[in-house]
């Protein structure tokens, strides 16, 4: 048989029938002459826009090119500015997550592994970093988790999103997990044998997305109220303020009826 390579692949997946091949480019390495051009672009961080130049928001991390191969032809259809991917079990979808450098069309996207099958949105939003896509083994139920990035690149609070084959479905929102925690874009996400149950990973928000979560509720206008609560000390001696909210009643047996 012949045999055919590719270089710069940094990843890669047959689907189950063994019909289609997918293959994920490493980012392209810099041109001489773009370190050449060096000077104020190389010294500029990464990211972001420079308001000064009127530039528009660029992401820091964009994703690669993703080529799909039919085998039995060699017919290719590329995908760009993809960031993940995953087959299902059955080998009749692919799903991706699309990471643009200026944040349009990011999201969740679904292929059927078939001849002119056009591309399906099913979760989309500007600068939305999506790390992780998974199946059921079983049949069409795919979770993947959604995060917008900030202008530094780093991904905020995780929504967790579920397509059942019909319809997309959140099934968890950040304002839905305890105050101080978070959904992690980078996750492990595990379906149950019987696809009923998706296991996944929650943290506490560590100390720089707590100063990002309480400027942006700050900005927010959320209340001058609840800024200055952040800031003030607990005391121990205010009974009013420990009790304030409690709603348990204690009854002793000689207390009057």
């Amino acid at each position: 048989g012949e045999v055919t390579r590719w270089e710069e692949i940094q990843r890669f997946a047959f689907s189950a029938d063994g019909r289609w091949l997918a293959r994920l480019a490493h980012a392209p390495q810099a041109e001489e002459g773009d370190v050449a051009r060096g000077g104020a672009e190389a010294a500029r961080p990464q990211g972001g826009a420079d308001p000064a130049r009127g530039e528009a928001r660029v992401r820091k991390t964009p994703g690669t090119l993703l080529t799909l191969r039919e085998l039995g032809s060699g017919a290719e259809v590329e995908i760009p500015h993809v960031g993940t991917f995953a087959m299902d079990e059955e080998g009749r979808w692919l799903a991706y997550g699309v990471a643009a450098p200026g944040g349009e069309g990011d999201g969740v996207y679904l292929r059927a592994l078939a001849h002119g099958a056009a591309p399906q949105p099913l979760d989309t939003g500007s600068f939305t970093r999506v790390e992780v896509l998974s199946w059921w083994k079983e049949g069409a139920r795919l979770a993947w988790i959604g995060a917008e990035e900030n202008e530094e690149g780093a991904a905020g609070p995780g929504t967790l999103t579920l397509w059942d084959g019909v319809r997309v479905t959140v099934a968890l929102e950040p304002a839905a997990l305890p105050e101080g925690w978070i959904l992690p874009a980078r996750n492990q996400l595990q379906w149950s044998s019987d696809g009923e149950r998706l296991f996944y990973g929650t943290r506490p928000r560590n100390q720089a997305e707590q100063e990002l979560a309480n400027r942006a509720r700050r900005e927010s206008g959320e209340g001058e109220e609840g800024a200055a609560q952040e800031k003030a000390p607990f005391d121990p001696y205010d009974m009013d303020a420990i009790l304030k909210g409690r709603t348990v009643d204690v009854w002793h047996t000689d207390d009057p009826v």
